[in-house]
């Protein structure tokens, strides 16, 4: 979507000025892909109207992590707040109005810590590996994982079925939901997984 382009280079060209605005060797190093081909490709999925996401910066580091979607996102904040003494921290928000608008403040520690208690706008009702994923009142997909790996092998085979009419970010929450699951599903990071779309459902559908 041309929009999220615009947006995402927008959104890096601002760390671009903060990484510079602290001196700090990113760009100049051997991490610059780190920010401008891993996080650009996390930014083109999750800067999306509403969303929010936690930043945070070092020497030879950068994380993303999307807030309000699932909870083991929101503790990811709290795995990198020591890793050294100059990193910065910050949250970038998105606006709900439009895919040319967002604000990017910088946190103290403490307080980029406590991004981890961002309420989930997300839950799911089901199985491990067959579940509906519900935002307030409505179910906006249902996703199925099979695991069709071995122990040499790890791999599940996941297929999303989206309700119709469901928002960008409900789409980028679906995509999220499946990936962590597919990791519990295996109880292994190092799972390697395919993602189907299934025609939509054409209904709203009520938890």
């Amino acid at each position: 979507m041309e929009s999220t382009i615009v947006m995402t280079q927008m959104i890096i060209n601002a760390m671009k000025t903060q990484i510079n605005k602290y001196g700090l060797e990113l760009l100049t190093g051997p991490y610059k892909n780190d920010l401008l081909v891993h996080d650009r490709a996390m930014l083109e999925r999750y800067a999306l109207p509403g969303f929010k996401i936690a930043w945070m910066v070092g020497d030879s580091h950068t994380h993303l992590f999307p807030l309000g979607i699932n909870q083991e996102e929101n503790d990811c904040v709290t795995y990198v707040t020591n890793l050294s003494s100059n990193d910065r921290f910050f949250v970038i928000d998105i606006s709900q109005s439009g895919f040319d608008k967002f604000t990017i403040r910088e946190l103290n520690r403490t307080n980029f810590e406590a991004l981890q208690y961002t309420p989930i706008v997300y839950s799911n009702i089901g199985s491990k590996s067959d579940f509906w994923l519900i935002k307030g009142s409505d179910k906006i997909g249902y996703i199925s994982l099979n695991n069709v790996g071995n122990s040499n092998q790890l791999k599940v085979d996941a297929t999303i079925t989206p309700v119709y009419g469901i928002s960008e970010q409900d789409k980028s929450a679906l995509k999220c939901w499946c990936c962590h699951s597919c990791v519990h599903l295996v109880s292994s990071l190092f799972v390697n997984y395919t993602e189907t779309w299934a025609e939509s459902y054409h209904q709203p559908i009520a938890a």
